[in-house]
């Protein structure tokens, strides 16, 4: 447990965490208070003295929670996720891979409380120097802290898509040079699962931030704050959705590509048929047990073997200029 204090904008010193967490606000007062992956007896403890319901401790301790706000009567309740960067397993065709941390957490008048699933991803210790530079929003209750938490991670979020679009754009590079290669075509496949686990966590923030819009819609101070961040998370799930198009793209040029060199491979197969099938069909004719011009005379043998050579010759020509072979 982290918990942080402040009275008129200005820390207030924290001798026991345990005992502030559980201090009555007055008036001019904004407790932040952060839980580390607590267990459901510890969370229902709690929980019991700020009057959170059953229901929405049970939808901030589910690991596969979607993205959403809930309205109860006299807090709000919300579940998010924040991208997270380690490295990728051995023999992955990435170097780094995503991870969805869960941070969700309750709203009440003078109170935020989040829960965090991990340690790696932020908690208030993250947020110190920006509050302290916003010191004056502090004063006009957890607002500003809920909206440093949404643009956290919709920041998380370009950032993780700006590496993918990297990823891409060194894919679409190679990609007329030759055919995607199996280890290109793994990459493509991991690009595109990462894609859609963030549009499952990204474009849903566009609500959560319109949600937290309405509810400190009697702040009008804070009304500039959430509108930056639902365009930036508006920005986050076009800039996804056009990743998502690009790869289509790359996929479908590539069996294009494909279907290109398949013809240029059966043009070159279908020369060289011909130039065979020719000297086939003279030696076979010439190979007849019957008299004919030249028959029992080596200067029909002679004759015969220019007619093969010439004719071969002269398809092969033929062909190549028109490029088959």
């Amino acid at each position: 447990m982290t918990v942080r204090l402040w009275h008129e904008g200005h820390s207030v010193r924290i001798e026991d965490p345990v005992d502030d967490a559980y201090r009555d606000v007055t008036p001019g007062d904004l407790l932040w208070i952060d839980l580390l992956d607590p267990t459901e007896h510890e969370l229902t403890t709690f929980g019991q003295h700020f009057g959170i319901t059953r229901l929405g401790i049970d939808d901030v301790l589910s690991p596969h929670e979607r993205t959403k706000v809930v309205r109860h009567s006299d807090h709000l309740s919300f579940v998010c996720y924040a991208l997270n960067e380690k490295a990728a397993p051995p023999g992955s065709p990435v170097d780094i891979a995503f991870e969805f941390v869960r941070i969700s957490g309750f709203v009440f008048g003078q109170t935020l409380i989040t829960i965090r699933a991990s340690a790696g991803v932020m908690g208030i210790v993250d947020f110190s120097q920006r509050l302290e530079e916003e010191r004056r929003l502090l004063t006009l209750g957890p607002g500003y802290l809920v909206y440093a938490i949404c643009d956290s991670l919709v920041n998380g979020y370009f950032h993780g898509i700006e590496q993918l679009e990297d990823r891409l754009e060194d894919i679409e590079d190679s990609l007329f040079d030759e055919s995607l290669s199996r280890e290109m075509q793994r990459a493509v496949y991991h690009i595109r699962r990462d894609l859609a686990r963030l549009r499952r966590s990204a474009s849903p923030m566009r609500e959560v931030v319109n949600d937290f819009a309405r509810h400190f819609a009697s702040v009008p101070e804070l009304t500039a704050y959430f509108g930056d961040a639902y365009d930036h998370a508006l920005r986050s799930s076009e800039w996804i959705d056009s990743l998502r198009d690009t790869i289509s793209f790359i996929v479908e040029t590539n069996l294009s590509l494909q279907d290109a060199r398949m013809n240029e491979i059966m043009k070159k197969l279908a020369g060289w048929a011909a130039i065979i099938s020719v000297p086939t069909m003279i030696t076979g004719y010439f190979g007849q047990n019957v008299p004919f011009f030249g028959y029992g005379d080596p200067a029909g043998w002679v004759f015969s073997s220019l007619l093969l050579v010439g004719s071969a010759l002269i398809l092969w020509i033929v062909f190549k200029r028109q490029g088959w072979i």
